[in-house]
């Protein structure tokens, strides 16, 4: 189960990176598209704006894979999580979605380490079922 969390915290950074790498792409659309409505000459290395837009595509197909990873990782962690009492599962689910042991207690009510016994207890009995 802590490599599919992994898994899901890894594949939601690499969402975020991608959504970067499209803001950038769309702010060069914006300056090459500028340039190219001008009359102002042109060096022969200039990046066309056509190739902007097929990157830009590109980006946006690797993000909705990513999406769909996502989101059939987060359905196996589900599965497993499903026998699990209540504060275990939130404890897990917010463990995947990246956030810290400070964070998680605050929202669960419950001491940091307290929070991470749960987690443990977790891993412990899946080690147990494997």
């Amino acid at each position: 189960m802590k490599e599919l969390i992994t898994k899901i915290v890894n594949t939601k950074a690499q969402i975020q990176k991608l959504k970067y790498k499209l803001e950038e792409l769309e702010e060069r659309k914006l300056t090459v598209g500028s340039r190219a409505i001008s009359n102002m000459p042109r060096s022969s290395n200039r990046t066309d704006i056509s190739d902007i837009f097929i990157r830009i595509e590109e980006v946006q197909e690797k993000i909705l894979d990513k999406q769909i990873e996502l989101l059939h990782l987060e359905d196996q962690l589900e599965e497993k999580i499903a026998p699990l009492k209540s504060i275990e599962r939130i404890v897990i689910r917010y463990r995947a979605s990246g956030l810290e042991w400070n964070d998680i207690a605050k929202l669960v009510g419950y001491s940091a380490r307290q929070s991470r016994r749960f987690y443990d207890e977790v891993m412990k009995k899946d080690k147990l079922i494997i």
